[in-house]
């Protein structure tokens, strides 16, 4: 039997409040509805649509009308209709979970447009706040489905991403965080970030790279647009993103990148030791050099133009006391 029954009960945005003002909306006066005698428990519904879908990464055909059927109920869920700088009163975030673990899995064999209409257009309309939440739910489970190879193609993943990162920049959260990086980026924006560098931002937990040493080198294509990105903005939870992408890598395509990456850091940073020493950034630089050096010996490094600067890093270290540095600099010389 399909999923898709009785549609939903359309509604309203949900109420908001403006960060600006700090004052609530007037609430309009409307004659009641038809539908006003339903009530759809999103959460409940969360748990109905993920047990369909299960662990598949391409949804079977009789289940991938629902993520059309639910597309603009869930943006209106999610503050669509709403400015830029409203929050919403309520979250829907097992909601969320559930109906975009079912988008991505539907995007196979779909024409650029069509998966535009899916999940880009409802979805980039949203209010900073909701968007980064619904962000950072959407971009994992794209990345499952491409990183798997699983029906969405390489052009379409790195435009989605594109798309995606382009409006993250436009938030207040982001342009704050951009003037001002440093130790802590806000909750919502936190997340987001996250998924764009490809990791699991556990709370007061060192971000994780979500992608197998399988699945890397199909993140490649995304190296232009992460540069772009912690050039930025450059700060320790980029740092340790970049340095979670690197160490997840079996190989160095992602070496020019990271190195990249940390000299920004050193550059804003130079002689913060609690970035570099406290925080441990540092110890982990050298241990991932030094595994790459291992693993592809130094001429790594000569092959892709990055010497220079690692050797400029290390120098920093040692002046700043990270014990590790020493070690490093000796196997550079060899």
């Amino acid at each position: 039997m399909s999923p898709i029954g009785r549609p939903f009960p359309p509604r309203e945005s949900a109420s908001a409040r403006n960060v600006l003002s700090a004052v609530r909306r007037p609430q309009r006066v409307m004659k009641p509805k038809a539908e006003a005698q339903f009530y759809v428990d999103h959460q409940a519904a969360a748990i109905w649509l993920s047990k369909f879908l299960g662990r598949e990464l391409v949804a079977p055909d009789w289940l991938r009308p629902a993520a059309k059927h639910y597309r603009d109920w869930t943006s209106t869920l999610n503050g669509a209709g709403l400015n830029q700088s409203d929050e919403l009163s309520q979250r829907a975030s097992e909601w969320n979970s559930a109906y975009f673990d079912l988008v991505a899995p539907s995007l196979s064999g779909l024409t650029a447009d069509a998966i535009d209409r899916l999940c880009l257009d409802p979805v980039l309309c949203l209010p900073d706040e909701a968007f980064l939440d619904v962000m950072a739910e959407l971009l994992p489970s794209l990345d499952a489905v491409y990183l798997n190879d699983k029906g969405l193609g390489e052009a379409d993943a790195v435009r989605l991403r594109a798309a995606l990162t382009e409006r993250m920049e436009k938030t207040s959260n982001w342009l704050n965080h951009e003037r001002r990086p440093g130790y802590g980026v806000e909750r919502h924006l936190s997340n987001a970030l996250a998924a764009v560098f490809l990791n699991s931002d556990g709370f007061r937990q060192a971000p994780r790279c979500y992608v197998t040493a399988l699945g890397m080198p199909r993140a490649v294509p995304f190296i232009p647009l992460l540069a772009d990105l912690a050039a930025k903005a450059p700060g320790l939870s980029v740092a340790l993103m970049v340095l979670s992408i690197g160490s997840a890598s079996p190989d160095y395509p992602f070496l020019e990148f990271g190195v990249g990456a940390l000299n920004a850091c050193l550059k804003r940073f130079p002689d913060d030791t609690k970035f570099w020493v406290d925080y441990g950034v540092g110890k982990k630089f050298c241990g991932w050099i030094e595994g790459i050096i291992s693993a592809s010996g130094s001429k790594a490094l000569d092959d892709t133009s990055v010497r220079a600067p690692v050797e400029e890093i290390v120098s920093n270290l040692i002046r700043l006391g990270v014990v590790e540095a020493a070690n490093l600099e000796t196997a550079l010389s060899r």
